[in-house]
């Protein structure tokens, strides 16, 4: 995976993109319209799912930074 970021911005225009090709799949009024939407959206769940996998990351990334602060408040009183 060559990008190791993804903005909460980006990853919403990325489920909306998601959300209008499926839109697009089911009002498909042809078999060659209706296969590649098909196939546009198997392409987007791969991403999607590391999509998701990079959100985790950055929750986590978030969750670690708090408890940092935290520990550093904690200390803080404890020598106050």
């Amino acid at each position: 995976m060559a990008t190791t970021d993804i903005s909460s911005e980006e990853y919403r225009k990325f489920l909306d993109e998601r959300e209008r090709i499926t839109k697009a799949m089911e009002a498909a009024e042809s078999e060659f319209m209706f296969q590649t939407y098909k196939k546009l959206l198997a392409v987007l769940n791969k991403r999607y799912e590391a999509a998701i996998r990079l959100n985790i990351v950055m929750e986590n990334r978030a969750v670690r930074e708090m408890a940092q602060e935290k520990r550093k408040q904690f200390d803080t009183a404890k020598v106050s």
